[in-house]
């Protein structure tokens, strides 16, 4: 645990090699329980992500699935790892596949505030990248409102930033926009792990004046 934990640390600031290190020292030790060991290749997945090979990301992701899928009371961590899927599917364009994963965990996803961010995130990203939503007026305000609520929560800003742009609510896209960039921090990671969503922020700068600072 210590050494994922480390890992952890490393990820976070960037310090990519130093992390992977770590989680694959974890991921190929049989002397490791099931669960550390999923977390490690959950994370190496993780570490992918953040160097941009989504199919290398894939991968790895799917190998911590599988082990996830070994231990009977499943943990928080297999709930991330099976959305963690789903968005590196979304990536990688295969969006049939995710479409079917996300409707297969859907029901079984604990009640818990990160992991429903998560879902809604996923939701939200499969939707993006099919170009249309169904989510009513209220159903985004209300995940709006909690999304304005959590500082990590920069993705989910953006997306529901689209989703406002794509009902022809250019203001509240605008407002939400402003909000996710005027969190800074998480805006790198954005760039990093959500491509596609970046390309579509960049494309619609106009929206929001905080984005303009931002970008300029």
């Amino acid at each position: 645990y210590r050494r994922v934990s480390r890992g952890i640390r490393h990820m976070v600031r960037d310090e990519l090699d130093e992390a992977a290190a770590l989680f694959s020292s974890v991921a190929r030790s049989w002397l490791v329980p099931k669960q550390m060991r999923a977390l490690a290749w959950q994370n190496l997945g993780a570490v992918a992500v953040r160097r941009g090979d989504f199919e290398a990301a894939l991968g790895l992701q799917q190998r911590a699935r599988a082990l996830f899928g070994r231990i009977w009371r499943k943990p928080v961590f297999a709930h991330m790892a099976d959305l963690s899927v789903v968005h590196t599917m979304i990536e990688l364009d295969q969006l049939g596949a995710a479409e079917a994963l996300l409707a297969e965990v859907r029901p079984r996803v604990p009640d818990g505030e990160y992991v429903q961010m998560q879902m809604w995130s996923a939701e939200l990203y499969l939707a993006f990248a099919s170009d249309e939503h169904g989510f009513s007026d209220d159903e985004l305000h209300r995940r709006g409102r909690k999304a304005l609520q959590i500082t990590s929560a920069v993705g989910l800003l953006l997306l529901l930033s689209w989703a406002y742009w794509k009902s022809e609510d250019r203001d509240q896209a605008g407002h939400l926009m402003g909000q996710a960039f005027d969190r800074k921090d998480g805006l790198s990671l954005v760039e990093t792990t959500m491509p596609r969503l970046w390309q579509w922020v960049s494309e619609h700068r106009e929206l929001s004046t905080a984005l303009e600072d931002v970008l300029d």
